[in-house]
């Protein structure tokens, strides 16, 4: 987050994650990497992410907005054995806040997921419902069609 900013971290952050920039897999992959970090603290394998990982790249380098979470959340773009890396010098406060924001909205997208499925499932409902009662309706006409023929024929 920028140094000029009064605000504190977990506003800022909000921000940067409410803002959709971060798309797709991006914040269930910095879920994962903030709970392998705080899970995991002093474990190195989980405080260097190799920028050519292929889950990162497409995840977090390609896209907008997910290296600027990295930073955020402390991480810094170093260059370890001549291969970019993004390496974990921050606290583990920013990254426990960082992960229940993350949580909280990858729990807001999947509320917002279901809701969307089930208003689809609604409509897919009401338009077979529709269908319904059209194909009954043409049928009823075809029945008062063939009545009328009927009685003009009798006549």
């Amino acid at each position: 987050m920028s140094h000029g900013d009064d605000l504190p971290f977990d506003v800022q952050f909000r921000r940067l994650v409410d803002s959709r920039i971060l798309r797709d897999n991006s914040p269930a992959t910095l879920t994962t990497i903030c709970t392998n970090i705080l899970t995991n603290p002093t474990n190195p394998k989980f405080q260097s992410l190799r920028s050519r990982n292929p889950t990162i790249q497409s995840t977090l380098i390609a896209p907008l907005g997910g290296t600027d979470a990295l930073v955020s959340l402390g991480f810094r773009k170093s260059v370890k054995e001549f291969e970019e890396v993004y390496v974990f010098s921050g606290g583990l406060e920013a990254v426990d806040v960082g992960k229940r924001i993350l949580e909280e909205y990858l729990d807001k997208a999947k509320e917002r997921r279901q809701r969307e499925e089930r208003e689809a499932e609604r409509r897919v409902g009401e338009d077979a419902r529709r269908r319904e009662e059209a194909l009954k309706q043409i049928a009823a006409d075809r029945e008062a069609v063939r009545d009328r023929r009927l009685r003009m024929e009798k006549k």
